[in-house]
């Protein structure tokens, strides 16, 4: 369930960020933020209501689950918005390729805060994906240590390792989170919990939009074609995401998760006419050796 349900979100999320890079070449950074919890908001309404009617309600059984969700917020708004910020200085499927560092910071945090041991096997398929995606960024570098230590430290790909460290830490919370939600469906709880986030991204992030650029924000609200396409295909994407992270250990989604790049490609190449390089389809190659080793073994 876990494979299919992540596969779905990789999908859905690809065209959301394929729209997001689309609308920030009019917008800024935070109008484009916005778009994906503002309009993102009434779909996941409509999704809770609906698991609220067929598989019952969600016990809340401490404050702290707000808590976390809180964290979760504010650290995926973040990382989002980090992530926007990578398209003015790499092309797409390499900003997608830093974004999915997190599968990295992810590895290694539930190991010590969540106690989420992996087989060698599973290490060696996230090493391997990970190995994938670091080549296929160098992908106009010339492999020497001095171009590579110096693209490693331009601020393109600190944004995207800061915005894969914060997606990372983002699951983290979400797992302590839902220690204090109680339902008989795994899906109530994951459809409680995006709601009850994106409710707090929105209170948080229009002050921001405000207070920064308000005639992004007018622009957003009066021309809602691209933001309401965002808007849709996040819902679907965190749906699906936050189910996966619920039912299973949270490196599996994230190793797994990293074929959005492969997805990426094929949307930077027909879409953004972007040039794809040997060093992007030999990291495809590692990245799906990695997957299959963690699935089929």
């Amino acid at each position: 369930m876990w494979i299919i349900t992540t596969l779905l979100a990789v999908t859905f999320q690809t065209f959301r960020n394929a729209f997001s890079k689309k609308l920030n070449k009019t917008l800024g950074g935070e109008a484009v933020n916005l778009s994906r919890f503002l309009y993102g908001l009434p779909f996941v309404v409509i999704f809770y209501f609906l698991a609220k009617y067929f598989l019952g309600g969600i016990t809340i059984t401490s404050p702290k689950f707000f808590l976390f969700a809180f964290l979760f917020a504010c650290l995926q708004a973040l990382a989002n918005y980090l992530f926007i910020l990578m398209f003015g200085s790499k092309n797409f499927a390499v900003s997608v390729a830093f974004q999915r560092t997190d599968t990295i910071f992810t590895a290694i945090l539930a190991l010590f805060l969540l106690k989420e041991s992996l087989s060698l096997t599973a290490w060696n398929g996230i090493t391997i994906s990970s190995l994938g995606l670091i080549f296929a960024s160098l992908s106009k570098t010339q492999i020497k240590w001095r171009n590579i230590l110096n693209y490693f430290f331009s601020k393109g790909v600190l944004y995207g390792i800061a915005s894969g460290f914060c997606f990372g830490v983002a699951g983290i919370c979400l797992k302590f989170g839902m220690n204090f939600a109680q339902a008989e469906s795994t899906f109530i709880k994951s459809c409680f919990f995006l709601m009850t986030i994106l409710i707090m991204q929105v209170i948080i992030l229009v002050p921001i939009s405000i207070f920064k650029n308000k005639k992004d924000l007018i622009n957003i609200l009066t021309k809602p074609k691209l933001p309401l396409l965002i808007g849709f295909f996040s819902a679907f994407s965190s749906s699906f995401w936050l189910f996966s992270f619920i039912i299973t250990k949270l490196a599996y989604v994230k190793t797994l998760g990293q074929v959005e790049f492969i997805f990426s490609i094929f949307i930077s190449t027909l879409v953004f006419k972007e040039k794809i390089y040997k060093n992007e389809y030999i990291g495809m190659a590692l990245i799906l050796i990695g997957c299959l080793m963690l699935i089929i073994f």
